[in-house]
């Protein structure tokens, strides 16, 4: 007979009210950064597979551009182009896109013997301006193919890109470097050519004084500044002291051609004409037989940096024939030569004794000759373009 009991508990083994659970630590928190993992793999997968194909369509976007712009120019059709160039930049970049295109891809009277191609490369885009790297190709030209490459500003209006003027935003802040006798201020873009040619640029200054005969430096600095002004009219005041020359990544350049080389290109010209005309010394060469060798000698020597000091007589980068040495009234090259030749044959320190002459007041090869070389004009001459003819016949496509 069973008997119930009301008020009693049962015992202690007796099962009392189940609470909620709690969260123990410990338990499968490994978990978590699994799943962050799982999450960041997925999202770097995503940019993988989709980065390369916004690249790609933003190129094909350029490339549109690209192809009217080329289109107006087999065309001849100016007023085409010009509807192509953002219409906010300032006119003096408006003036050197149309005159650019004028001239395309180099000059245009070389562009006319062949079917040019243009080619998008790359595009480093930061928001609605982009820096374009553009291919420009003649595959067909007489003689030899050309090839070149530039590096152009866009800016996308209402889903259009259009060539612009260059920016902060796309050449970063302005920097400086400094060297014994040189101030450097350029663009951030240009930092690593700027870093080339200041490594080498003093080296470069003592060989030219030299060759020019002049005394060593007193300590004069010179400024050179890299502008993002148009490059094809650059402003040149070679007796201010301040080179203002293009920034070099701005340049229409040919294969081969680097920043640093037309960098050098560019600032060696400078220096020679700065140095040469500054103290008014060549002055009295007016008129004269060799008015020009000063300058040949900077020529010579800014040709032998850019091709990244070839030594005296390893030879010019063009080199023509030529008859007599009353050509070179008429030209700088044919002096140019005149100087190689006589590094190679006589020795560098004769293209100082041959600048002395000048300065001393020789007029005439005829005078100059005897008094620096200790040789006469005819001889020397036969002599001369014996050495140009066999440096001509070296040279590719002779």
């Amino acid at each position: 007979m069973l008997e119930w009991r009301v008020g009693e508990t049962w015992g202690d083994d007796a099962p009392g009210p189940v609470g909620p659970r709690r969260w123990r630590p410990g338990r499968r928190w490994w978990l978590l950064p699994l799943a962050a993992l799982a999450v960041g793999l997925a999202i770097a997968g995503w940019l993988a597979w989709e980065t390369p194909r916004r690249e790609e369509r933003l190129r094909a976007d350029v490339q549109t551009t690209a192809d009217l712009e080329l289109w107006a120019w087999q065309s001849r059709d100016v007023a085409l182009f010009e509807t192509l160039i953002d219409p906010d930049i300032p006119a003096g970049w408006r003036d050197e896109h149309v005159q650019e295109f004028r001239m395309f891809p180099q000059y245009a009277r070389l562009a006319r013997r062949g079917t040019p191609q243009v080619q998008v490369e790359s595009v480093e885009a930061h928001g609605d301006a982009a820096l374009v790297v553009l291919r420009v190709r003649v595959p067909d030209f007489p003689g030899q193919p050309l090839d070149y490459r530039q590096a152009l500003p866009y800016r996308n209006i209402d889903g259009r890109w259009a060539r612009s003027a260059p920016t902060e935003t796309l050449w970063g802040p302005t920097r400086r470097l400094l060297t014994r006798h040189f101030t450097f201020e350029y663009p951030e873009r240009d930092t690593a050519t700027v870093q080339v040619v200041a490594a080498e640029i003093e080296a470069f200054y003592e060989r030219l004084r030299a060759d020019l005969d002049l005394p060593a430096s007193d300590g004069e600095v010179w400024a050179v500044r890299l502008t993002l002004d148009p490059p094809l009219a650059p402003p040149r005041n070679p007796t201010g002291g301040v080179a203002r020359l293009p920034s070099p990544s701005l340049a229409l350049l040919p294969q081969g051609m680097t920043p640093a080389r037309q960098l050098k290109l560019d600032l060696g010209r400078w220096l020679g004409e700065a140095l040469t005309r500054r103290d008014d010394w060549t002055r009295p060469l007016s008129g004269a037989a060799v008015w020009n060798l000063p300058l040949a000698v900077a020529e010579w020597n800014t040709l032998a940096w850019v091709d990244d000091g070839a030594p005296p007589g390893a030879g010019l980068r063009r080199v023509q024939r030529y008859q007599t040495l009353r050509q070179t009234f008429d030209s700088m090259l044919p002096t140019v030569t005149i100087v190689d030749y006589v590094a190679a044959v006589y020795g560098r320190s004769s293209v100082a004794a041959m600048t002395r002459s000048a300065r001393g007041g020789a007029r005439t090869w005829e005078a100059l000759l005897p008094a620096s070389l200790g040789v006469g004009a005819e001889a020397f001459e036969a002599a001369w373009l014996g050495y140009v003819e066999t440096q001509a016949a070296a040279q590719p496509g002779s």
